[in-house]
Order: structure tokens, then C-alpha cells, then sequence
């Protein structure tokens, strides 16, 4: 067929410009290759992220780690005592068994609060302070004091030991031995010159797997409760070693320790006393029921163990383990009942009995004689509703105390200013 261009040409096949794709034929020793180079890249990739991952850790947790926990010290719950010791004269009943006792049950008795005292002092730990310009050449001891700790808390990021400051004061350095022998290096966190007690941290991320299996937080109990003649297990320095161990009662649990700003229980055991003895009373539940204190004893006139109880120092315990200052205004009251205030005709409240010198409350105008009725907002009915009104304070903050003051033949309304401290 002619076009206007000249005949069609008919369609003409090129053979050459033909193509035919086929698939490569798979090569064992190529695939061998291939896989060997991209394992060595992976292996090349994971070493350097492991040296960069270390390289850096130290810089990452400065940085980014995260605060730690608010620790809240935990106690046993309050029960009722009438309903604690019917439960205890129910389990005493049950358990009373008609039999001659032998030798035998005195060893099975002894082994059973060996038991307790052995799980008890997981939680005991021996805190050694050394002063940094010490005499080493003074011997043995000479360089450095050691004291009885128990450990309290956990914030995520350290293990938080309770300990005797007095004792430890002079020093510097701190090292804890755990209960598995184990050594680390330890810092002071916080502390209360009012009852000299503080609280020492070891880094967590230090402690190993072997340590932790060996160790624990102690469980306290409520020393509130009546526990005259009950068993007590002595745990820690109490006889001026380490490693001590000592069975015996609690003979007077009625008596009180007046420090500024609060009152506090006392356990007075009937084992012997050592002057420089420190250390922890469980029960034999192997919960905490004191804080041996050495000069407490001193200061009474004992000479036995006397211990804090630890229902009256966990609010302490609590503001030093996250790092706080133990609030100060430095009163040391007594309380005037409505029985008293009817007798004396002195206002209800605390009583002023002496004002510590050059503390917040002399700074503010507070004498000896004064009655406090208010700090901030709350009413002091109690020691108590004083010492948790203060503990609501912190330091450096201004709060107003109201009162009474005896003037011309009656008592006139004061008012202070008083800015919190603390106790050097």
C-alpha cells in the first residue's frame, strides 16, 4: 500500500535488539562472602556501640538519672492494746503445752532467737569514720571510730543507713561493712545534733549481686506499745564490739527524754551497758524496736542499755533520708494540762520550761515562762501537735507562734516571729 511518502516498509524484526533477562545463578562460595562481610560490619557496628555505650554511662547518669525516690519510712501499724495483748494471751494459751522443760527446750529456745537475730542483722551494719589528718601511727583505732548502723531505706540510688553522729563527728571519710563482710565507701547525707543521729548513703550501682542476697531493709516495729518485760535482741556494738550479740528484757519502757522541741520514749533494758556501746534492739519478730544510745544511758544514770524508741524518731529519720534538715526552734516545754491549768491557773499549752541559747525561738523573743498556743494555724494541745506543726516547717521559713506571757498579776497575749533553724 503507497502512502504519500512512498510505500509502507513492512515491520522488520532485529534478532540483535532482543534481550533475555535471566536470574544469576546462586553461588555458595559468594553467599559465603556476602554473609561473613556483613556479620564482621554488625560484629565492627555492636563493639563500637558497647565502647561508646561505656565511654559515656558515666556522663548519661550525671546528666539524665533521674532524682531520687522520696523514701517514706514505713513502721507497723498502731493496734489497739487492749486487742494486742488478748491476742497474745489467746496465742500464749494455745501454745501452752503441760510438759517438764528440759535442757533440750532451753537449746531449742536459744536457736530459734539466733535465728531471728541472724535475719534480724542482715540489716546491721558496722559504719567506720576516719578523720582526714588522722595519727596512723597511733595504732590500731587510733585513726579511726567505728559505730553500729541500720539500714533504712532505699531512694533508688542509695542505700540509706541510720547511725550515732556523736561518735562519728570528728570524721570525714565514712566506710560501711555490710552484713556479708563486704566494704564500701560511704557519705554523710544528713544529720540531728539535737539527738545525734544521721543518716549515711552507699551508692547502690557499687553494691554487688552476692551483696544484696545478704542484706536487707529493716522492718520497724511500734515501740509505742506496752513492751515491759518482753524480750529484746541486742544487735551491733551494744558491748563496745563489733558483731555483738545480746539476749535479755525490756525492764522500763515508761520513762522520757526531754530534747528541745519534742519528748521522746526511752527503752531501758536490763542488759550491761558499755560506754561507747551502740547498736539496735529488735523484738523477737525481728523488728526494730530502739536505737542503743550510750550517752542517753549516761545522761539518766543507767547502766544498762538504754535505747529510743523508734516510733519517736521516724519523723527524724524520714527528713534526713531525703536530704532535709531536722527543724529547730530550740524550746524545751512540758505541757500544761486542764487539770494543771485549772490548779495553777496557767493557760493551756506548752509551757516554756527553758529557751536553748542562740536559738530561733531566743532570736525571736521567746523567755522561759511563756506558754505557746499556736504555731501557724494549729492549736498545741499536745508535745505531739507541737512537734508535727514544727515538722510542717522548714528551715529558714518564718512562722508565727502565739501565747501568753505572766505580766502585772495576769497573762498578757504575745506573738513571735520565729524563723526555723537548724542544730549546729
Amino acid at each position: 500500500m503507497d502512502t504519500e511518502h512512498g510505500p509502507e516498509r513492512e515491520h522488520e524484526e532485529y534478532s540483535f535488539m532482543q534481550e533475555i533477562i535471566k536470574d544469576e545463578q546462586l553461588n555458595p562460595r559468594k553467599i559465603a562472602v556476602k554473609v561473613c562481610r556483613w556479620a564482621g560490619i554488625g560484629i565492627i557496628f555492636g563493639v563500637a556501640a558497647c565502647i561508646s555505650f561505656f565511654a559515656l554511662k558515666p556522663w548519661a547518669e550525671d546528666v539524665f538519672q533521674k532524682e531520687p525516690n522520696k523514701v517514706e519510712i514505713q513502721q507497723e501499724e498502731e493496734q489497739n492494746q487492749e486487742e494486742q495483748e488478748k491476742t497474745e494471751q489467746e496465742t500464749a494459751e494455745q501454745q501452752t503445752v503441760e510438759k517438764e522443760l528440759t535442757i533440750q527446750d532451753f537449746y531449742t529456745l536459744s536457736n530459734e532467737l539466733k535465728k531471728v537475730a541472724a535475719e534480724a542483722g542482715k540489716s546491721v551494719v558496722t559504719v567506720t569514720g576516719i578523720a582526714e589528718n588522722a595519727d596512723w601511727t597511733a595504732g590500731q583505732g587510733g585513726a579511726s571510730v567505728t559505730a553500729a548502723g541500720l539500714i533504712v531505706a532505699d531512694n533508688g540510688r542509695e542505700l540509706l543507713i541510720l547511725a550515732d553522729y556523736s561518735s562519728l563527728k570528728d570524721t570525714q571519710l565514712f566506710q560501711v561493712q555490710f552484713a556479708d563482710g563486704s566494704q564500701h565507701q560511704a557519705a554523710l547525707k544528713q544529720k540531728d545534733t539535737n539527738l545525734d543521729i544521721a543518716i549515711y548513703s552507699v551508692a547502690k550501682d557499687g553494691i554487688s549481686t552476692s551483696t544484696w542476697e545478704r542484706i536487707s531493709i529493716a522492718q520497724l516495729g511500734n515501740s509505742n506499745v506496752s513492751m515491759q518485760g518482753r524480750t529484746m535482741i541486742a544487735i551491733g556494738q551494744p558491748f563496745g564490739f563489733e558483731d555483738g550479740l545480746g539476749y535479755g528484757i525490756a525492764s522500763t519502757v515508761g520513762e522520757v527524754v526531754t530534747r528541745a522541741d519534742g519528748e521522746y520514749k526511752m527503752i531501758v533494758t536490763d542488759m550491761p551497758l558499755d560506754a561507747e556501746g551502740s547498736g539496735v534492739l529488735f523484738d523477737m519478730y525481728g523488728k526494730v524496736m530502739g536505737i542503743i544510745d550510750a550517752d542517753l544511758a549516761r545522761e539518766k544514770g543507767a547502766s544498762t542499755l538504754v535505747a529510743y524508741g523508734i516510733s519517736d524518731i521516724t519523723d527524724e529519720i524520714e527528713l534526713m533520708s531525703n536530704g532535709k534538715h531536722v527543724p529547730y526552734a530550740g524550746i524545751v516545754g512540758v505541757l500544761v494540762t486542764e487539770e494543771i491549768s485549772e490548779l495553777q491557773g496557767i493557760p493551756t499549752g506548752l509551757y516554756v520550761r527553758e529557751v536553748e541559747t542562740d536559738s530561733p525561738a531566743m532570736k525571736a523573743g521567746i523567755q522561759s515562762g511563756d506558754v505557746i498556743t499556736m504555731v501557724g494555724d494549729t492549736e498545741i494541745t499536745s508535745l505531739n501537735a507541737y512537734h508535727t506543726a514544727l515538722y510542717k516547717l522548714e528551715a529558714g521559713q518564718a512562722a508565727k507562734f502565739k501565747g501568753y506571757r505572766y505580766g502585772t498579776n495576769e497573762y498578757v497575749d504575745m506573738k513571735f516571729t520565729v524563723t526555723i533553724g537548724i542544730k549546729e
